[in-house]
């Protein structure tokens, strides 16, 4: 399913590559185990289709992450992504206020709402939404 957002996603965007952050890497919201999470089939295919893929996730074990992916957890401080996917609902991510989601996707840029977190936020109208 992850490699298929992916691809759809690519679509929507046009066949552009660019800078993408993905929100969640855990198996289920709000526990931190990696084991058989999904993600990383989305982190995957991403990079195979040319973007610049950064991964965050309150939860997760950086050095698990590091050792078991070659991963590296991002803070994202002010930087803005062509692509923002929300792949697990943690808590920390359904409590976003609107501005901070706005700061993290480019003017033109994509948010993806996988889990569907953040329907009813409004949001900058430059962004477009996607979503399951």
């Amino acid at each position: 399913m992850g490699r298929w957002i992916a691809d759809t996603l690519h679509a929507e965007r046009g066949g552009k590559a660019g800078r993408a952050l993905i929100l969640g890497l855990t198996f289920k919201e709000n526990v931190p185990d990696l084991r058989n999470s999904r993600s990383f089939d989305l982190v995957e295919r991403l990079s195979e289709l040319g973007y610049d893929v950064d991964v965050a996730d309150p939860l997760a074990d950086a050095a698990e992450l590091q050792a078991i992916h070659g991963l590296q957890l991002t803070e994202s401080d002010g930087e803005a992504y062509d692509l923002v996917v929300g792949a697990v609902g943690h808590q920390a991510y359904r409590d976003l206020a609107p501005d901070r989601l706005n700061s993290w996707v480019k003017d033109g840029g994509t948010l993806a709402d996988i889990k569907g977190i953040w329907r009813g936020l409004t949001l900058d109208p430059s962004i477009r939404r996607w979503s399951l």
